[in-house]
């Protein structure tokens, strides 16, 4: 794939993990929509963003991926501003025990069907990348117990899709 001709969505991209993806693929000119449930973190995230790498590049979308529906209507503004997506980074996790079943593992599910929906060339899409962040506490054992069964849900879900459609870092 030609980074340079990237059309992304990043989960969770208005700090940590998933603000460095989007500085990364906008560096390498790839269009970024920033998506993230904390709407006045994602603006500034953005805001700083298109700084650097202009304002037609870079947008943020409210989106909590709990919800599929909420998941899907960011996908498809995301489309509706820069085209074809081409990358899906399902990035978005917590920690918080009530809320990471629906988050880590459920929105990481729910990315990768919307991805199949529209980027999926069985669906008369081009294709794409959609990655899956997991984490080492998905491999071990770690003390946030449930936090470690969603992280290995990612892992094993991914897994399952194989590497030709589904990447995890």
């Amino acid at each position: 794939m030609n980074v340079k001709s990237g059309r992304a969505l990043v989960t969770g991209g208005a700090q940590g993990l998933g603000r460095a993806v989007c500085e990364a693929l906008l560096s390498r000119g790839c269009k970024v929509c920033c998506a993230d449930v904390n709407s006045a973190k994602g603006q500034r995230t953005v805001e700083e963003l298109q700084k650097s790498y202009g304002e037609s590049n870079c947008i943020f979308v409210k989106c909590d991926v709990s919800s599929s529906e909420e998941f899907e209507e960011a996908y498809l503004k995301a489309k509706q501003t820069f085209g074809d997506l081409n990358i899906l980074v399902n990035n978005a996790g917590v920690t918080q025990e009530n809320k990471a079943v629906d988050i880590n593992l459920n929105g990481v599910i729910y990315g990768c069907n919307i991805a199949s929906k529209y980027m999926g060339k069985n669906n008369g899409g081009d294709g794409g990348a959609v990655v899956n962040v997991g984490s080492v506490a998905g491999l071990e054992p770690f003390t946030l117990s449930i936090y470690s069964a969603t992280k290995a849900g990612v892992v094993m879900f991914t897994r399952c899709h194989g590497v030709s459609e589904v990447v995890i870092i």
